[in-house]
């Protein structure tokens, strides 16, 4: 068995260094529960100046709508910025803005996902980016009712827990750390930098491939690295539930799957 762990190792840590460099876009925007169901246009710095109006699936320019929009933004930042802090907000960059339209719902004919106005329940859906590095995109949301007041749930720290994200933290290093856990984590299904909202913190998270999924409990290794001390890795085991079509079934449809650990450790630097 020794041998078989060596050679293994061995063809992990050739697939681990080979991994190039890469930019990490992270996060969900939410948009698919907020904004998907609502006959939206999008406005962006960069959109289409149209005064027809008949790009809906292009960005408008934001001058279209700056009088509407812009103090609705301005106040939104504001709370953002109490929320967060100076630092964090500092390294949010606004992306664009749903506005919905109700005016326009034939315009949206044929479209996927079809206009549902009974789960629609946004007027303006930002976008945002935390860029904490050059390397690193990690995606934000925040959905507004017909009164302007927030409606979705923040996916990112309160000042109160917020800590500085290690600047020298990328793919490459975090691809790095893994392989000195002697893990196996090959193939890797996804690499990612995420908020874990229960621990108020960001994390760095390998995700090893299922191979042979079957319907049921299937079991993989995953590993995590504190986005803000990268000496703090757990390596584990996580048993993933899958339906019939592959598809993971979430934990509000069962018991929360079990979570075996493997190891703690402190990687070397």
């Amino acid at each position: 068995m020794k041998l078989i762990f060596v050679v293994c190792w061995s063809l992990i840590a050739v697939s681990l260094a080979s991994a190039q460099c890469r930019e990490t876009v992270s996060g969900d925007f939410q948009s698919k529960e907020f904004s998907a169901p609502c006959p939206v246009f999008n406005f962006s710095y960069q959109g289409v100046n149209s005064q027809s109006w008949v790009f809906p699936t292009r960005a408008l320019d934001i001058s279209l709508v700056a009088d509407e929009v812009l103090p609705v933004k301005q106040r939104l930042e504001q709370q953002l910025q109490a929320y967060v802090g100076e630092e964090f907000f500092s390294k949010l960059q606004f992306k664009s803005v749903d506005i919905s339209n109700y005016d326009s719902i034939a315009k949206f004919q044929g479209r996927y996902p079809p206009v549902d106005m009974y789960a629609c329940k946004t007027k303006y859906f930002f976008y945002y980016h935390y860029v904490p590095t050059a390397e690193i995109k990690y995606c934000i949301g925040i959905a507004l009712d017909d009164k302007a007041q927030i409606i979705s749930p923040f996916n990112f720290p309160a000042s109160r827990d917020y800590l500085p994200l290690e600047s020298q933290l990328d793919f490459c290093k975090v691809m790095d750390i893994a392989a000195k856990t002697r893990t196996p984590i090959t193939p890797i299904e996804s690499v990612s930098f995420d908020f874990d909202t229960d621990k108020q913190k960001f994390f760095w998270w390998i995700k090893q491939k299922i191979v042979n999924p079957k319907v049921g409990e299937n079991e993989r290794n995953e590993i995590s690295i504190e986005a803000a001390d990268s000496g703090q890795v757990v390596s584990y085991k996580k048993i993933i539930l899958l339906d019939a079509d592959g598809t993971v079934v979430v934990k509000s449809q069962v018991s929360p799957p079990n979570k075996e650990p493997l190891k703690k450790i402190r990687a070397p630097r």
